[in-house]
């Protein structure tokens, strides 16, 4: 929400759960989070502001679509986990050349398995 607005956050929320209802969906306040975006250098200048909506956590980062964005819209907590991804990726590709299984399946459902976790039934 811009800084100033004469809708609160809460009046905002309720219009977001008429809006899931409307859909037949409904807003499951266990995973919804709120970040609050700075201006590049101003993390540590900034006053802390008071929880806007009762129950919704607010953090600093969170990850939608796979994608890690952070309160400064930096990229380095988004690089940092597709280089761990990879770093394990590379090691369990490392194990099974050194055990002799290098087919072609197995090296592509390591690939899978190591950059979108196991399938889930």
């Amino acid at each position: 929400m811009p800084e100033e607005c004469t809708i609160t956050s809460v009046d905002e929320l309720e219009r977001i759960q008429d809006w899931a209802q409307g859909g037949n969906l409904s807003l499951n306040g266990a995973k919804t989070k709120e970040i609050i975006f700075r201006a590049k250098g101003r993390r540590g200048n900034s006053t802390q502001l008071p929880a806007a909506c009762p129950g919704i956590n607010r953090v600093e980062q969170l990850t939608a679509l796979g994608v890690v964005v952070n309160d400064g819209m930096m990229a380095a907590d988004h690089v940092s986990k597709l280089l761990e991804t990879c770093t394990r990726l590379l090691y369990v590709l490392r194990v099974l050349h050194q055990h002799g299984l290098s087919s072609h399946g197995v090296l592509y459902n390591s690939y899978y398995v190591g950059l979108h976790g196991p399938a889930h039934p």
